[in-house]
């Protein structure tokens, strides 16, 4: 990542080539525009967080089919993982077709298919327009597609920053896209609050990602595409005026430039492609010569997601309601995670990988260790209090202390504190280890000509694996608890220590 002088702003004009400067709002649009598409992923994290806690409550859901997702887990799962997977089979689409599309193309779609999927997200809360269970169809049909806009954002917006960037801020531009995805989450709790006590409010907390999805749209469409596409199909005059809209002094030689680097690289390329026995490049991904390092990058990915991440922050508010703590513990978790990755994304650099990686998974041990501890010990479930939750006068209920607000009783005792207190440290281990750490490994480990398909295999197992989490996350609390389930994900965590060191 770029380190940036201290005594410059972040996003001061940067010379391009040596001497060229680039506008500081051509490179914070080309920034901003992109990054709301990863901005936009985070917060349907956030945001379902919200909504299931609002589906499985009859008082404020609103449809007349809450019972059923209050009923079944597995439905529950389902609804979690349509976007998960749709974001799998949006980022196959884009493996297959990007380069034909370009960037730009991917993120206009993206924001279209955002603004869509929400539409029919926030759609789905209306029971005067879908009266019987159709609603739930309508829902999961949204969040397929709110999901394929994920894997199309997720491809074009780090691409097309990287593209079009100067030099000098690029490597910080493509991280702080990360934080845009936190910063997301973190939007996803912030508006979940502000409904939680809203009947159908869940609608609207899906239906707010419209808004944010136009924004991204005519932005993106006010952007040139990236100069280097250009080049790629031969538009040279159309990719002099690109690099001219970030970098005014741009001329005709950065153009020749950029074809050159282009050229050499396909060189390179068409040179390697194949071995001298004939073999492909998936041949080569799969062969023998790189057997440790694909162990090693689907290895990380593997245990990155089910070391429990994706779970805890899609279900962080059911998590904390079921112990009866406020949905502003989930407000409060996401904005932890938030400075912890913008503290890991400064220092990222200066620390080596192996040593943050077994840093953070120390953390996120010694964490689901006492999660699972305090989930052991007996506490009474919030939905079996919620009948006391609007209680004017003081009652006794045993085991619902945090429900008699008329008692004026805070409900904050050491289980509930070391239970917020074990979430921050989780979150901030995963911040400092698998967050930022198994990406830039993965991006390391393979031979220059087989890294763009061994990321595109990375990434797929990446949402294939958070799919499969984050459905199978609410039947594993249903069937096992929620001491069992954290004491699974704790020795999971203790094989990935192993799995890093070995």
């Amino acid at each position: 990542m770029a380190q940036q002088n201290e005594s410059k702003p972040l996003l001061e004009d940067t010379p391009l080539h040596g001497v060229k400067k680039a506008s500081f709002m051509a490179v914070f649009a080309v920034f901003l525009f992109p990054a709301i598409g990863g901005l936009l992923f985070g917060y349907d994290i956030g945001a379902t967080s919200a909504v299931l806690s609002q589906l499985v409550n009859p008082t404020y859901a609103g449809v007349s089919w809450s019972d059923k997702v209050a009923s079944s887990s597995a439905l529950q799962g389902f609804i979690t993982s349509m976007g998960v997977f749709g974001a799998m089979i949006g980022s196959l689409f884009c493996f297959r077709v990007g380069d034909y599309l370009g960037r730009r193309r991917e993120l206009l779609i993206a924001a279209f298919m955002y603004f869509v999927g929400g539409a029919f997200e926030m759609l789905a809360s209306f029971q005067k327009v879908y009266p019987d269970d159709s609603g739930l169809v309508v829902l999961l049909f949204g969040r397929s597609i709110y999901g394929i806009a994920c894997g199309f954002a997720m491809h074009g917006a780090p691409s097309y920053i990287a593209e079009m960037a100067p030099p000098d801020v690029r490597g910080l531009l493509v991280s702080l896209k990360e934080g845009l995805i936190v910063l997301g989450i973190l939007m996803g709790y912030v508006v979940g609050y502000a409904y939680e006590s809203t009947v159908g409010g869940w609608g609207f907390i899906y239906g707010a990602s419209c808004l944010m999805a136009v924004i991204m749209a005519v932005g993106t469409w006010l952007l040139p595409p990236s100069a280097r596409w250009l080049v790629l199909c031969g538009k040279r005059a159309e990719a002099l005026a690109a690099l001219k809209f970030v970098t005014p002094g741009a001329d005709e030689d950065d153009v020749q430039e950029i074809y050159d680097q282009l050229s050499a690289s396909q060189e390179q390329s068409s040179g390697k492609s194949r071995s001298e026995d004939g073999s492909s490049d998936w041949a080569k991904l799969l062969g023998p010569t790189c057997k440790l390092a694909l162990i090693a990058g689907c290895g990380l990915v593997f245990l990155q997601q089910v070391t429990g991440q994706p779970s805890v922050l899609y279900y962080a508010d059911t998590i904390f309601k079921d112990v009866g703590l406020d949905s502003v513990a989930s407000v409060l978790t996401g904005t932890f995670k938030l400075v912890a990755t913008l503290y890991a994304v400064a220092t990222v650099d200066s620390q080596g990988r192996k040593k943050l990686l077994y840093i953070g998974c120390v953390m996120m041990l010694v964490a689901l260790l006492l999660l699972a501890v305090c989930f052991a010990f007996p506490y009474t479930s919030y939905d079996q209090c919620e009948a006391m939750t609007e209680a004017d006068s003081c009652g006794d209920l045993s085991g619902c202390e945090w429900s008699e607000d008329a008692c004026g009783v805070t409900g904050l005792d050491g289980q509930k504190v070391t239970i917020l207190g074990a979430m921050f440290l989780y979150i901030g281990g995963y911040q400092v280890g698998f967050g930022p750490i198994a990406w830039l490994i993965i991006s390391e480990v393979f031979p220059l000509e087989l890294r763009g398909k061994a990321i595109s295999v990375a990434v797929v197992s990446n949402f294939f694996w958070m799919t499969v989490e984050s459905f199978l996350f609410p039947v594993q609390l249903e069937l096992f608890g929620a001491s069992v389930t954290f004491f699974v994900f704790a020795l999971i965590d203790a094989y990935a220590i192993y799995f890093i060191y070995r």
